[in-house]
Formats: structure tokens, sequence, C-alpha cells
């Protein structure tokens, strides 16, 4: 059986229309990367960064030119591959290393029966259409989760595929909120954890146990705290004119005195009534 091809589809109308937001030097990579991926058996691309710009990138000792060129690699993957078992892959690319290795396998078989089969349409059908759109749910993704997290630390690209298989199940507004506090609550961002894995351990599922000193630090406060009535929190400090007195919903809103005072008023009526 063939289990690779030496040759690559090449469609050149999709090739214009698919590449006109990159630059030149980003159109060279994706070529590059293209065809690295095709001598390798259909396995795709290492995920190791500084292994692929080895492979395709030109040397140079201008450290300034060299992270252009890094970022312009990481910014092609990005836009034009995914991630299946630890590797890169191009989507349409992969269909049609699978559509052209299934008629290589048909006709090499066809040889040796002597039944030489050359009809394209005996080929198993792949339609690229068919197939999610990952554009669309890369939009979702950074849109309403990466962008609105805290801290991004760790490839967006893995954590992408991580939310793709949990998107149905557990709401974005969750991941986020829960991501945030718990940037919130450590004491130094090299400490959070890379939102991939995260994901990857299900740490969403965590309780939160709200803490004093966690709410304090993720609301700039800098008061003492006195105690916690009716599910409102109150601190106090000392200040040139006196003590004041402060009080804080649990979002971290704070309450005027008058608003808590005619909070109090209407509790007042209702248990009079």
């Amino acid at each position: 059986m063939i289990d690779k091809l030496p040759a690559m589809y090449f469609w050149t109308n999709d090739y214009i229309s698919g590449t006109r937001s990159l630059t030149m030097q980003q159109r060279g990579i994706y070529i590059d990367l293209l065809c690295f991926s095709q001598s390798n058996a259909g396995k795709g691309l290492p995920m190791d960064i500084d292994e692929l710009c080895r492979l395709i990138l030109p040397i140079t000792f201008d450290p300034e030119e060299a992270e252009k060129l890094r970022s312009d690699v990481i910014l092609v993957l990005e836009k034009k591959f995914f991630v299946e078992n630890d590797r890169y892959h191009n989507k349409r690319q992969r269909l049609e290393f699978v559509k052209g290795l299934e008629l290589s396998n048909k006709r090499s078989t066809a040889r040796k029966s002597k039944k030489f089969v050359n009809d394209l349409s005996e080929q198993k059908s792949y339609n690229v259409d068919e197939v999610e759109d990952e554009d669309d749910y890369e939009d979702i993704f950074n849109n309403n989760i990466w962008s609105k997290l805290k801290v991004k630390r760790g490839s967006k690209k893995l954590a992408f595929h991580k939310w793709v298989k949990i998107k149905d199940s557990v709401k974005n507004d969750l991941l986020v909120n829960k991501f945030n506090n718990l940037c919130q609550q450590t004491s130094d961002d090299i400490y959070v954890p890379h939102f991939a894995t995260w994901l990857n351990q299900e740490r969403f599922y965590d309780e939160e146990i709200f803490s004093i000193d966690n709410f304090k630090k993720a609301h700039g406060i800098d008061f003492n705290f006195l105690e916690e009535k009716d599910n409102l929190l109150y601190f106090t400090s000392k200040e040139a004119w006196g003590i004041v007195d402060w009080v804080y919903d649990k979002e971290g809103n704070m309450i005027k005195q008058k608003d808590l005072n005619g909070k109090k008023k209407e509790e007042t009526e209702k248990t009079e009534a």
C-alpha cells in the first residue's frame, strides 16, 4: 500500500483569494510549510516553533529580523493550520492528501489485478465545505474568550483546540469569569496557568472559595475589613478627617451610604407590612 505522495494539488484561485491578507514574506512561509507538510507523508508539522523556524527560515544574525520571521511563522500557523494529535495540519491539504492516497492505492491494486482504473469519479469524494469551518469557531473563541482573559499565557492555538472539544457543554461566560477570578486571586501573573492547561484539567469545575484577602486584592481595596452582613462587606479606614466606613457588594461594587439607607428602609417597610 502507498503511504506517501511526492506531489500535492495546488488550487491557484483558492490560494490567491485565501492569501490576500498575508504579506509576501508570510506567503513564502506558507508555501514552505505546505511543502514540508506534504513531504512528511501526511503526518503534518511538529508543534515546536523553534524546530519549524530552523526548518524553513534562512539564517540571520539580526535579532530583530529573526523575531519578525518567527512571528510570521506563528501567524501563518494560526491562520492556515489546525492541530491534531499534537501536529500542525492544513485542512485542505489534509483532505486532498487522503483523496490522493486512496486513488493511488486503488490504481496500485488495479494494476496488480490488471484492471487499471483511471476514473477519478470512482474515488471517495470529500467536500471541504462539509468540514466544520474552523475560521468561524476561531472568531468566536478570539472575540468571546481569548480577548476577555485578564492574563494570556501559553499557546492560543492549543487553547482554541481544547475549547473546541468542550464548547457545546460549557458556557463561554463561565470559562472567562472562572479564569479571570483565578487571575485576580493569583499573586503574580507567572503563577497563572496556561489557559490551554487550565481547560485540559477542567478546572472550570473547581468550586470557588471566597476570601477577603483575594477580594481586596482583586478590587484594589486597602481598607480594614469589619464584617459581612446581609451579603454585603463592611470596611473602615482612618482618614485625615476621621473614621470612614465603606460598604461593597460581593461583585466589588461600592455601595453609597444613601443607597444603603434606602435599601435598609425598604427592608424595614417590608418587615412591618
